[in-house]
């Protein structure tokens, strides 16, 4: 377009708060979702973010003043910070504990990937978003400021702004999901690990094998139990990490609780020895709540994109 014979004003921005925007999509979500955050060394490098609101201003200015004709101007909010304060004030607005985990080997890729499993930004989107947190992105020219002077929003007043701005806009999917198929299988997914959850605890008030107490037994009950608390914290805030742990834990345990009952067929016990009455019943309930685990979390996690905005209010 610049190579045209039409005079192009070319504005750069920093990152842009603003509601239904990207930037703010991956800030308000990561935040939101994640109280303990593993973040690569990106999350270090500064910004200048600028509200919509006053990227708009510059925006008409520079339609109303002719000398920005054919320039580049950097443009920028008032405040400096880095990502990882910015994530700490938007947290703080939320009256909200963060903590942050900075971890040298994450790459960009492995970042967008993560954040599309976390927020509705996809990996698509969230890569080039991501890259441009790689660099600092501070104003180096603010010449604009001189030409179209404006009073410049706080970073607060703009993250304010956009969440009120989602709150009495809300996207236009947002509809009532009553009667949704999404919804069915979001209640069924959740009922499905509470229920599996508490099935598991039976190994320890219920099961009257002593194998279920060696080191091995309660190290991996451990990790499947956390794992089990995991995919129901996630699932809860609608993402699709929550429907892949969910997913691959049900899994996991399905051929656990068929092999458990093994004796029944071949008259011989595989995990631990034979299990009473009780315990068999028991496994057989397991297994039929394992597999409404697995039927709700692949029917969810084809939908989520398109649903997962919606998530935890604010």
């Amino acid at each position: 377009m610049a190579s045209g014979s039409v005079a192009v004003t070319q504005l750069r921005a920093s990152l842009i708060i603003g509601a239904g925007g990207g930037s703010y999509a991956m800030l308000r979500y990561l935040v939101e979702r994640l109280r303990v955050m593993v973040c690569p060394k990106w999350v270090k490098s500064s910004a200048q973010p600028i509200a919509v609101d006053d990227v708009v201003a510059y925006l008409i200015g520079c339609m109303e003043k002719p000398e920005t004709a054919g320039n580049t101007y950097d443009i920028g909010g008032p405040e400096k910070l880095t990502y990882e304060e910015l994530m700490r004030l938007y947290s703080a607005y939320l009256n909200k504990n963060l903590f942050v985990i900075q971890i040298p080997f994450l790459t960009t890729k492995l970042s967008s990937y993560w954040v599309d499993l976390i927020t509705p930004v996809k990996a698509s989107l969230a890569r080039p978003l991501i890259d441009s947190l790689v660099h600092d992105t501070i104003v180096q020219n603010d010449s604009i400021t001189k030409i179209i002077p404006i009073q410049l929003k706080s970073v607060r007043e703009a993250i304010h702004i956009a969440t009120q701005e989602m709150k009495i806009n809300p996207p236009a999917e947002e509809v009532q999901e009553s009667k949704t198929s999404f919804l069915m299988n979001q209640r069924l997914l959740m009922i499905s690990l509470f229920s599996m959850g508490i099935i598991g605890t039976t190994y320890y008030w219920l099961d009257d094998r002593t194998d279920v107490y060696r080191i091995g037994w309660i190290l991996l009950s451990g990790i499947w139990f956390v794992a089990i608390i995991s995919s129901i914290i996630f699932v809860n805030n609608k993402t699709r990490l929550g429907y892949v742990i969910a997913g691959v834990v049900s899994w996991v345990t399905l051929p656990f609780w068929i092999f458990d009952n093994y004796y029944l067929v071949f008259h011989d016990s595989v995990i631990a020895r034979q299990p009473n009455l009780e315990m068999t019943i028991r496994n057989f309930i397991g297994i039929a709540f394992v597999c409404l685990t697995i039927a709700a979390s692949h029917n969810v996690f084809h939908k989520i994109q398109s649903k997962q905005f919606r998530g935890r209010p604010i």
